[in-house]
């Protein structure tokens, strides 16, 4: 079992893997700012690239670009007023209020304890 999950980790920690995560939270995160687009449609969008990939391969490129397009929608539900996706809402009412007052770095922190605590916790169980 342990040898298993240590296989894992490794294959996991590949340069080609970390890249596949740096591309997919980029993009993701690019997607995410853009009012109008979720990160379901920008799933969607992807959806079709990862067909010719390996499944893990495709399965890490599919789960950091959601990531990061969650992440990526908090700045324009934060700076804008205007949150992609209804998981935003909550950082629209307290973030944009700290925007107003001149506190938007402070006020785009939370959502990346929260992105980041979320992740972690999830991967743990």
């Amino acid at each position: 079992m342990l040898d298993l999950l240590g296989s894992g980790a490794v294959a996991n920690l590949a340069p080609s893997m970390l890249l596949l995560v740096l591309v997919g939270t980029a993009a993701g995160m690019a997607i995410g700012a853009m009012p109008g687009l979720s990160a379901t449609m920008g799933l969607a969008l992807l959806v079709p690239f990862t067909f010719v990939m390996e499944p893990t391969r495709a399965l890490v490129l599919l789960g950091a670009f959601y990531m990061g397009a969650i992440y990526g929608g908090s700045f324009t539900a934060i700076l804008v007023n205007a949150p992609g996706n209804t998981v935003l809402h909550r950082n629209r009412a307290g973030g944009y209020q700290m925007t107003k007052k001149g506190k938007s770095e402070l006020a785009s922190w939370a959502p990346r304890w929260d992105r980041s605590w979320a992740g972690s916790s999830a991967s743990s169980r």
